[in-house]
């Protein structure tokens, strides 16, 4: 007797009250919400675990030349009330040997943070010099905004180690 593949196929009723298991869309669900609930909790671990950034006062030197304390004064109280972490302490210096202050101080590590200084003094200063940051540089936009003597003085290996 010859059977055929539909005679061998047997079809049990299901119980009733048993689950099926989930389909892979359900799991799909469950495995973003179990992803979802332990990036809550690292989350939330790192915020009560972690020290909070404090951010210190800075107090920044700065040297000037022609301007005095007086006039300095309201410039540099707009800033700190903007920037109430930064503290700036002008100071104005004689013209006097003031060019061999400047290059010694910044020698010893120990020079002002914002200082002033000819454009052809840059050959002497650039060891001591950290370049402006690229992008400071670019929203100052020193080839629109300013004179091309700018770009020739006070660029070398294309980096500014100053602004006018």
């Amino acid at each position: 007797m010859e059977q055929t593949p539909s005679e061998n196929i047997i079809i049990e009723p299901t119980p009733t009250g048993v689950v099926s298991p989930p389909n892979g869309r359900v799991k799909k669900i469950f495995s973003v919400i179990l992803v979802l609930v332990i990036l809550l909790v690292l989350g939330a671990a790192i915020v009560k675990f972690l020290p909070k950034l404090k951010l210190t006062p800075v107090t920044i030197t700065y040297w000037g030349l022609w301007e005095t304390e007086q006039v300095m004064a309201p410039i540099i109280a707009d800033f700190e009330k903007t920037h109430p972490k930064i503290k700036i302490s002008y100071s104005r210096q004689t013209p006097k040997q003031y060019r061999e202050r400047l290059a010694s101080s910044l020698a010893r590590g120990e020079g002002p943070d914002i200082f002033r200084f000819h454009n052809t003094w840059l050959p002497m200063f650039s060891r001591d010099l950290a370049p402006v940051p690229a992008k400071v540089a670019s929203e100052l936009g020193f080839s629109q905004n300013f004179y091309p003597v700018v770009e020739q003085d006070l660029k070398r290996n294309g980096q500014y180690f100053g602004v006018p």
